[in-house]
């Protein structure tokens, strides 16, 4: 990735670690351009040089974490097994999961193979709540997602791996994470699209960068079908 040092950075530098919530992410760009087709290199250089907080030195990405929950044709067993419906729940949740999960493999084998990027998964979970008749409602979430980041962003923090954190995400479990870091001694910088923010968080951060579609647009992060 261009311009990026691997090193492990330097007294008086802004030595940035980006964590990005996967799910966030794609779910708030589906909802702008109807995909999830992101250019992540160009994103994290746009995060990068809008995230440093002081000028006069350059900003060096030791690391990059991406973070989603990935589905797993195993979480069927998990489901009830004793009549002939609960067998339809699991034949047509099978069928979805192994969908799913080939999709995100695919999705995330392109962000490992990019410069600096890291990825780290939790779990998808299918909510199959109210059986085989309710299956046009049934939902996706996100296990262990949040539990990845916190440990992440505090242990590094904790060691001096980065001076300034870069956390793109939105949910109010996030505000006790960055008070942790932010007692360690270290900056975090938040990357939110406005109006799907809890506003804890936004008000805990120490910078704010706002991702707005016509910004994501220009800058080829994301593009319209």
């Amino acid at each position: 990735m261009g311009n990026y040092k691997s090193s492990p950075g330097f007294a008086g530098a802004n030595n940035i670690m980006i964590f990005i919530d996967g799910g966030y992410l794609r779910k708030n760009v589906k909802n702008l351009v109807d995909n999830d087709d992101i250019n992540y290199q160009i994103l994290a250089s746009f995060l990068r040089d809008n995230g440093r907080l002081d000028t006069r030195f350059a900003a060096h990405v030791i690391r990059i974490y991406y973070y989603d929950g990935i589905a797993s044709i195993k979480d069927v067993n998990n489901l009830n097994q004793e009549t002939e419906e609960d067998m339809q729940v699991i034949r047509s949740a099978g069928d979805m999961l192994s969908v799913k999960e080939q999709k995100q493999e695919e999705y995330v084998k392109k962000i490992k193979d990019l410069e600096l990027y890291e990825v780290r998964l939790g779990r998808h979970v299918l909510s199959t709540t109210g059986g085989i008749e309710n299956k046009k409602n049934w939902v996706w979430r996100q296990k262990g997602v949040d539990s990845l980041i916190a440990i992440d962003m505090i242990t590094k923090g904790f060691e001096g791996q980065y001076n300034t954190a870069i956390l793109l995400a939105g949910d109010a479990d996030f505000v006790e994470i960055v008070n942790s870091v932010k007692n360690l001694g270290a900056n975090v910088v938040g990357a939110f699209f406005p109006d799907h923010i809890s506003q804890d968080l936004e008000f805990s951060l120490d910078k704010k960068i706002e991702l707005r579609e016509g910004d994501l647009l220009l800058q080829k992060i994301i593009h319209e079908n």
